[in-house]
């Protein structure tokens, strides 16, 4: 695939967030790209698509079409692998095979024109409520618990309050590390998505829809819900988008107010040091969206 090229955009994504290891990866991946499509015997048919971190190269054999995913070898692209070999397509893009080594995922090719965010918001909360519950499995091993990330965010997040100007009242902040504390040490241990939202559940043929590109976590599912409030924010109704996922996926309602709270201040204090102010304002709503319910 000796015309492959580096959309620029990837380019810029993967400097800003890998510096030169980062570059170091770019440098190789033309060949990684044609190593792995010969090794798999495929054919690109020269559909590139890319995200912030992740590039997908289309090929297909005598059988099928393809989604080829690259991204740098680590933990990342690793617990990628594990999850959708533990979902096994049930709900989530099926994977055929992995080169971990390379970064690479050979995956069930999708619709990535049409996405959940398609779908009024009433539907789009139903379909992805009735997802996360399916893709709350046994973990495989290795994969962080909630216990193990909050142990890690609480300092972080003190630090971050005081370094942000303390950017909403502490009584928040205090709240937020009451209900990790509370929760984390008694959360289920399942496999949680905890990127799941609109853009990246996929209409497919073999399934009307398939989650892809997860960020995964052991506890409690209702920790993969936040992502469902931070995008399409502007569309509101969060008491009922609340209700519709605490049905849609089985959930239980004070756990899942608690954890979009914890995840949402995590979220603000992450945003406010990057310049993100679109995030920033999203948190400041939905925190006093949920203020309100208490």
């Amino acid at each position: 695939m000796s015309h492959f090229t580096i959309p620029e955009a990837f380019a810029r994504g993967i400097r800003g967030e890998s510096g030169t290891d980062g570059d170091e990866w770019l440098e190789r991946l033309p060949k990684l790209v044609e190593e792995t499509l010969t090794g798999w015997d495929l054919t690109p048919t020269g559909d590139v698509m890319h995200g912030y971190l992740a590039i997908v190269v289309t090929a297909h054999d005598a059988d099928a079409t393809y989604a080829v995913k690259f991204t740098r070898p680590g933990p990342r692209a690793d617990e990628e692998a594990a999850a959708l070999s533990a979902w096994s397509g049930n709900g989530a893009a099926r994977l055929f095979k992995s080169r971990l080594e390379a970064g690479a995922l050979l995956l069930e090719r999708l619709d990535a024109r049409r996405t959940l965010s398609v779908l009024p918001i009433e539907e789009a909360i139903d379909v992805a409520g009735s997802l996360l519950r399916r893709l709350a499995v046994a973990p495989p091993q290795g994969i962080e618990s909630l216990e193990e990330r909050v142990r890690s965010w609480i300092e972080q997040w003190t630090r971050a309050f005081e370094d942000c100007g303390r950017p909403f009242p502490r009584r928040l902040l205090d709240a937020a590390i009451d209900l990790s504390r509370q929760l984390a040490p008694l959360a289920d241990r399942l496999l949680v998505d905890e990127d799941l939202h609109y853009d990246n559940v996929l209409a497919g043929t073999r399934e009307p829809w398939s989650v892809i590109d997860p960020k995964v976590v052991v506890g409690d599912v209702e920790y993969g819900i936040a992502p469902l409030f931070w995008n399409r924010s502007e569309e509101n109704r969060f008491d009922e988008r609340l209700d519709g996922i605490v049905q849609a996926a089985g959930l239980r309602p004070g756990h899942a107010r608690s954890w979009l709270l914890v995840r949402t201040i995590d979220l603000w204090l992450w945003a406010i040091p990057l310049g993100f102010t679109e995030y920033a304002g999203t948190c400041a709503t939905l925190i006093e969206w949920l203020d309100s319910l208490s």
